[in-house]
């Protein structure tokens, strides 16, 4: 009897072990990211068993998500705004899907707007601005595409007013919008021009009226 009984608790006592080291080593891979592994349960009836069972499927879900999320944020990476963390999660599965899905919408809607003020800029139309309500890096790319379309449009409609009135003979008007690099270089060299047409038809007159009073 008792060698029965000590049989029965060394077989009991190896197929735990066995079992916890089969845990053991899934955990330890589920640690460095491989979600792929599942343990052991087909004879496991007991709480242990369940206990187990519920851990695969927690990693069931994991391994689904993460797929999941990697295979829309490939997408993003390629330029593809349009996938999107799919299935009825709950907990923090719902945060992190609501999180990721609403980072790509922003991303997909600050794109998008400023695709439409860059078109605007490339049909010569410097009027039209990103209006998305954005925050963070994406209100400074906003705010650094605003001012620089304002800046342009500016300086391109005091550039055309100047020379529409040197087509007219007035050589008064000069640039005066306050900008600077490729921007500063075209105001200096439209009003250096105009002054020096201006100075030219001066010199031009006054020769002129010289010679006619004799």
């Amino acid at each position: 009897v008792m060698l029965t009984i000590l049989y029965i608790f060394i077989a009991f006592y190896l197929s735990i072990a066995s079992t916890f080291d089969n845990f053991t080593r899934v955990v330890s891979k589920v640690s460095k990211g491989e979600l792929s592994e599942r343990t052991e349960t087909k004879h496991l009836k007991d709480e242990i068993g369940s206990a187990f069972t519920i851990f695969n499927g927690v990693l069931e879900t994991l391994e689904s998500i993460m797929s999941n999320v990697n295979s829309v944020m490939g997408g993003v990476s390629n330029g593809d705004f349009n996938k999107r963390v799919e299935g009825n999660l709950e907990g923090d599965y719902k945060e992190l899907q609501v999180n990721v899905n609403n980072s790509i919408q922003t991303l997909s809607c600050s794109f998008e707007d400023l695709s439409v003020a860059l078109q605007g800029l490339e049909e010569g139309d410097l009027k039209r601005r990103m209006s998305i309500e954005t925050q963070g890096e994406f209100l400074t790319l906003k705010n650094s595409v605003n001012n620089s379309l304002e800046t342009l449009g500016k300086t391109l409609n005091e550039v055309s007013h100047v020379m529409s009135q040197v087509a007219k003979g007035n050589l008064g008007e000069r640039v005066k919008s306050e900008t600077q690099g490729e921007f500063l270089t075209l105001k200096d060299n439209i009003n250096q021009s105009v002054e020096q047409l201006s100075v030219a038809l001066s010199k031009i007159t006054h020769n002129t009226e010289h010679v006619a009073l004799g």
